[in-house]
């Protein structure tokens, strides 16, 4: 499944390539899961606000709870 291809290169420490993974297949199919795991691959590669894509499915998305607590955290 495109959602797991991040996983390896997260696993590894290549989090740019991990966040370029999560990022296709969330664009692929847009889930909860996909949004929290590409913040936190750019979480961990230094990307500067990685929280964004956190703040734009919770602005489209406002009951989404999962995604709430993955950001305040």
């Amino acid at each position: 499944a495109r959602s797991t291809e991040g996983g390896i290169p997260r696993q590894l420490g290549r989090y740019a390539e991990a966040t370029r993974a999560f990022e296709q297949a969330q664009a692929a199919q847009p889930t909860t899961q996909g949004a929290i795991a590409v913040y936190a691959a750019r979480a961990r590669a230094g990307a500067t606000a990685p929280e964004q894509v956190l703040e734009e499915w919770i602005r489209s998305r406002p009951e989404d709870m999962g995604a709430r607590a993955a950001l305040a955290e």
